[in-house]
């Protein structure tokens, strides 16, 4: 199997193992185990090959704006004396962070000429970070590029400040609903938002209404009530956290200024062609090179310190590739972009299984330049990968979820500081989130040292952990346990969960619970989306 975008790639695929079934990789934090799973009653989940690029960049950019979707050409909404805003997501997604040129750099530079050839003086960019932390000089010269961040002093382009109410303005509906959106976008003529698509829920109104508002937004869209209905984060007919959050845009449609919305949908190429391309390969068709690759990748990862180790994964960038492109009204770009996203990331899969069994990396949308903390590694275990299915959970109910992650007590002072204070003075005290709610939440989200942090330094809101928390939710009501191997045991109690030295081990545990001669799914990769018959 070559790792290199072709144009007619393989579809996903739902292997049922047996005695010819070699072990599965499962990532294990900054490194990869091996794992032998039970024969005749499992099954491995495998994402479709990557889709090839639309076309060539540039021709695929002039393609899109000349031709968009529900909306006049930006040409045409581009004048002399236009106060434009343009707005795009910010360096947590996709993850791993893309290889450059990033196309939200490409996409700009042509939005920024247009605006040129019009005369707009008065222009601004915005990342909108919601109660992620602020992105780096660095970070937005790698999304941005140097000629963008050199036109631009830093009072035109910066990060969304969520904490800030003198640069939020409310806009409030007859019927007594209201969102909060920052200032300058609300007050602009024109709102140009560009946007990176991985997944069915980035796309549309999110960039709005989780990146440019404030906790309460977000809160409306993830909170312990809401959370244990909302479990699929990718069926968007079901999920209520999606129906508020198209709540919340319809009111900023009819309320706010216009906006010009642009959408890259990219594939699921993680790996490439390059030193990790082993890693996007179905491992029963490993060849005696890949396996010599493997061996040396996870031995090479183990003699690394921790540091060491996660400094090497963090300098990973995917080459990622634009599968489509899609320009105009909000709601039709997303119509668009969804459907390209299920297209390639849908893997169907006829009923639910006892047992869901996930390998958990390091790789994550709150730990770019940092540490993938424990709580970090279970919301993307908990929040994102079981929740990422549509019809049905790929787990029953009662049944058993196992996770492989060190799970060690390790934080980044500068990027999570209220996560730290989460998880020794919270999360050692009680783990139920309604709990937590009523007890810790005031003190969280209105903290003035988080929010000294946050808006002078490169800390996350202090909202943030609760969010994550409450994403929990649909998970820990519906199974009965989670097991994680290989985590640190302390730590893996203190969550609330059950330790497991190895695979064995936890599948043992899980008997005791499902019974034995237990059904399971391996999810192979945690961008793939299960569609349960």
């Amino acid at each position: 199997m070559t790792t290199t975008p072709r144009s007619n790639p393989r579809p996903g695929f739902v292997l049922e193992v047996d005695q010819k079934t070699p072990p599965v990789v499962f990532p294990h934090g900054s490194s990869f185990t091996l794992e032998t799973l039970p024969q005749k009653t499992s099954r491995v989940l495998y994402p479709s090959e990557p889709f090839a690029a639309a076309a060539e960049t540039t021709a695929m950019i002039a393609d899109a704006f000349a031709a968009p979707q529900g909306s006049a050409p930006l040409s045409d909404l581009l004048k002399a004396n236009t106060k434009l805003t343009i707005v795009f997501s910010d360096i947590s997604y996709p993850y791993p962070a893309m290889r450059k040129p990033d196309i939200r750099q490409q996409v700009i530079e042509h939005v920024l000429e247009l605006a040129a050839s019009a005369g707009c003086d008065d222009v601004h960019l915005i990342a909108a970070t919601g109660l992620q932390r602020k992105m780096t000089d660095k970070e937005f010269r790698h999304v941005l590029g140097d000629r963008i961040c050199g036109s631009f002093d830093s009072d035109q382009l910066y990060s969304h400040n969520a904490y800030d109410r003198d640069a939020l303005t409310t806009l409030s509906a007859k019927g007594g609903e209201s969102f909060s959106l920052n200032t300058r976008v609300a007050e602009s003529d024109l709102v140009v938002a560009v946007n990176v698509c991985s997944h069915p829920t980035h796309s549309g109104w999110h960039l709005f209404t989780n990146g440019l508002s404030d906790y309460q937004a977000s809160y409306e869209q993830n909170n312990p009530t809401l959370a244990k209905k909302a479990s699929s984060v990718a069926d968007t007919k079901k999920s209520a956290a999606y129906k508020v959050a198209q709540k919340q845009g319809q009111l900023l449609d009819k309320y706010g200024p216009t906006i010009f919305h642009i959408e890259a949908v990219v594939n699921n190429n993680v790996y490439g062609d390059g030193p990790l391309r082993v890693l996007q390969k179905r491992e029963w068709e490993w060849n005696l090179r890949d396996k010599a690759a493997f061996g040396a990748l996870r031995k090479g990862l183990t003699q690394l310190a921790g540091l060491a180790s996660r400094k090497a994964g963090n300098a990973w960038r995917a080459p990622y590739e634009t599968i489509a492109l899609h320009c105009g009204d909000v709601a039709a770009v997303h119509n668009a972009s969804v459907e390209k996203l299920l297209e390639q990331n849908v893997v169907p899969v006829e009923g639910q299984s006892d047992i869901l069994t996930m390998g958990l990396s390091d790789f994550g949308p709150h730990s770019v330049d940092s540490t993938q903390n424990p709580l970090l590694a279970l919301a993307e275990g908990l929040g994102t990968v079981f929740n990422n299915y549509i019809g049905k959970p790929l787990v029953r109910k009662g049944g058993v979820i196992i996770m492989s992650h060190p799970m060690k007590a390790s934080f980044d002072p500068v990027h999570h500081s209220p996560h730290i204070d989460f998880f020794e003075e919270v999360i050692k005290e009680t783990t139920d989130a309604p709990t937590i709610e009523e007890t810790y939440a005031d003190r969280f989200v209105n903290d003035d040292w988080y929010k000294h942090l946050h808006q002078t330094g490169f800390s996350f809101h202090g909202g943030h952990p609760l969010q994550l928390w409450y994403q929990l939710g649909a998970a820990l009501t519906h199974v009965a346990q989670v097991i994680v191997v290989g985590g640190d045991t302390e730590t893996v109690r203190t969550l609330g969960l059950k330790p497991a030295s190895t695979l064995q081990d936890a599948l043992e545990m899980a008997e005791a619970v499902v019974g034995k001669d237990a059904t399971l799914s391996h999810v192979a990769s945690p961008h793939l989306i299960a569609h349960v018959s």
